[in-house]
């Protein structure tokens, strides 16, 4: 498996176009510029990013050393924020708790938003970009339900590595 991986990265860095049909997501989300999405018929193509953008939005996602529940209402205040989901990885664990904020364009609209939480006191520990798996993606392009939902039963999957994606 590992010669074929490398022997497809071989092709790609040439400019070379590889259909790749595989089940196993990772391997996918490592060799494909390109994703097509099969469930009896072709469901989408379209790269990585798009296709996590297009599903769950851009944002960014802030870590607080404490809870975050007091803090969903100054983010959603602000007119740039689309939504706001709070996040405790461990109920028990209350320094892990974080903050999901879906934004149009966070590279921009960050630095307000965490301007924001600081002057309402907030304990920003550190933030980080939204981040969503190929797993993520493909699960909720086959449920057809809430993307932030990941159930979904497993179906035919193509995917597309090329050299050039436009």
């Amino acid at each position: 498996a590992r010669i074929v991986r490398d022997v497809v990265k071989e092709l790609r860095s040439a400019g070379r176009t590889i259909f790749l049909t595989t089940h196993n997501l990772a391997e996918a989300e490592e060799l494909c510029d390109l994703i097509g999405v099969f469930q009896g018929h072709l469901i989408r193509v379209d790269t990585q990013q798009s296709l996590r953008d297009a599903l769950f939005g851009r944002g960014a996602v802030v870590h607080f050393a404490g809870p975050a529940d007091p803090w969903q209402e100054v983010a959603r205040a602000l007119p740039f924020v689309r939504s706001v989901a709070v996040d405790v990885a461990d109920s028990s664990d209350t320094l892990r708790s974080a903050m999901t904020v879906t934004l149009d364009d966070p590279d921009e609209q960050n630095p307000a938003l965490i301007r924001a939480l600081v002057a309402a006191g907030a304990p920003v520990r550190y933030v980080e970009p939204l981040r969503r798996s190929l797993e993520e993606a493909y699960l909720a392009l086959l449920s057809g339900s809430d993307p932030r939902e990941t159930t979904g039963r497993a179906g035919d999957l193509l995917r597309i590595a090329g050299g050039h994606t436009g």
